[in-house]
């Protein structure tokens, strides 16, 4: 008895295609039978254990079933819908208490045709999300997405007229990944920014001759490899700076090249530009007329020396700005610079004791800052006194004179080409 039961389920469950979400439609003339199995549903969907998506879309529940187990098969179960999706109901044991969409979900009710939704994990149900933007036929501007007459996707640039067309992948015309090479067995060859950007400079084809390359001016960006590929027992390969620019060569800095005296192949040198501390004011000095009238005072300020950072007191009683007598209704300057060791030095102009004819005349007539020093600012001094402006005895406020104090800017840090050999003998001068 056991075995036949099991035998006539089995065929019954393997007749018949499964509804979609759901569990199969048996295949009976028994109405009974069928009517149990409609029943089956609409206990599984009143316990909440899924979400019903029928096979075809325009179908409801009832007329599912009637096309799938016989005419009137189905009365038993009906579906009527309202605004938060189908209501499943049978005859004999009442409606779902929740409400299951014909087609796909269940809804809160506020979802619209046309508009995008969103999974509530709270509630279990989708929620509207408002209206999407459409892809429309290319006319509008200022879509993101468009699509042509044709069909093909394209990225609109936003009024500039110009698209992207997304229906073939685009091709790279030189993979990121490809290291550029770069010819540098020609003496005086001036390399450009673009063949000292994420390059490989060789030597290949250098011959019995020496060969200096000319790196340009040391900006952000730049970094190559040098490698040599021919070479050569008493013809050096150089990398040469430019104008004023330094070279540094592991951890050894100022210097005009790095070379190779005798390029075996192999040798390598990776060079990168990095902006680097030198020598200049970071924070102005704030020159002003000292609480001794005679000397001008600083503001509290920091500087680089040399490559190193330091920082300088103020010193509101002044330093005595030299000793230097500028005839009368003509211009003097002085300047203040600093070194390491953080003594400020006053550096007059050269011609002070014959005047300028005007306050920047007198500021260019000042030398340099020295090695290693680094300029605060200047002052200029004009005097209608018939005994002129001497500086460190005519107070700065006196009658009749004019001074103008002039605190240098923040310095920008240069870019200096930093490179590090790992194979071969680099050296640099």
């Amino acid at each position: 008895m056991k075995r036949t039961i099991l035998l006539i389920c089995s065929l019954l469950l393997l007749s018949v295609p499964a509804l979609a979400g759901g569990p199969p439609a048996m295949l009976s003339g028994n109405a009974s039978t069928l009517e149990n199995h409609a029943a089956s549903y609409f206990q599984a969907a009143s316990a909440n254990l899924g979400i019903y998506t029928l096979i075809t879309p325009s179908a409801d529940m009832q007329t599912l079933l009637a096309a799938s187990l016989g005419t009137g098969v189905g009365t038993a179960l009906t579906q009527t819908p309202d605004a938060t999706g189908g209501i499943l109901t049978h005859a004999g044991l009442g409606s779902t208490t929740q409400g299951y969409d014909a087609n796909t979900m269940i809804s809160d009710g506020s979802m619209s045709d046309g508009h995008v939704g969103y999974y509530d994990i709270a509630t279990g149900k989708w929620k509207d999300a408002g209206v999407k933007t459409p892809i429309d036929a290319g006319t509008a501007t200022g879509d993101i997405l468009k699509k042509t007459a044709t069909g093909v996707g394209k990225a609109d640039t936003t009024g500039s007229g110009t698209t992207v067309v997304l229906s073939t992948s685009p091709t790279l015309v030189t993979p990121l990944s490809t290291l550029s090479v770069v010819d540098g067995s020609a003496n005086s060859t001036n390399l450009t920014a673009a063949q000292v950007s994420g390059t490989m400079i060789i030597n290949t084809g250098q011959g019995v001759n020496d060969v200096a390359l000319n790196l340009p001016a040391a900006a952000a960006g730049y970094n190559f490899i040098g490698f040599v590929g021919e070479a050569q027992a008493a013809k050096y390969w150089r990398f040469a700076r430019n104008g004023s620019d330094t070279m540094c060569l592991d951890g050894t800095c100022g210097k005009t090249y790095v070379t190779i005296a005798a390029p075996t192949q192999g040798a390598t040198v990776g060079c990168v530009a990095v902006q680097m501390a030198s020598t200049g004011i970071k924070t102005g000095a704030a020159l002003a007329i000292g609480s001794t009238t005679t000397a001008v005072a600083n503001g509290a300020f920091t500087f680089d020396a040399a490559g190193a950072g330091y920082a300088k007191a103020a010193d509101a009683a002044g330093t005595a700005p030299g000793n230097d007598t500028i005839p009368q209704n003509k211009y003097g300057a002085v300047a203040f610079d600093i070194g390491a060791d953080g003594t400020i030095d006053a550096i007059e102009a050269s011609a002070n004791a014959t005047g300028y004819d005007s306050a920047a005349l007198a500021i260019a007539g000042i030398a340099a800052a020295g090695a290693g020093h680094a300029r605060m600012g200047t002052v200029t001094a004009i005097s209608t006194d018939a005994g002129g402006f001497v500086f460190g005895t005519t107070a700065l406020n006196a009658g009749g004179t004019t001074v103008a104090y002039t605190s240098a800017a923040a310095y920008t840090k240069p870019h200096v080409w930093n490179c590090m050999k790992s194979v071969g003998t680099w050296v640099t001068d």
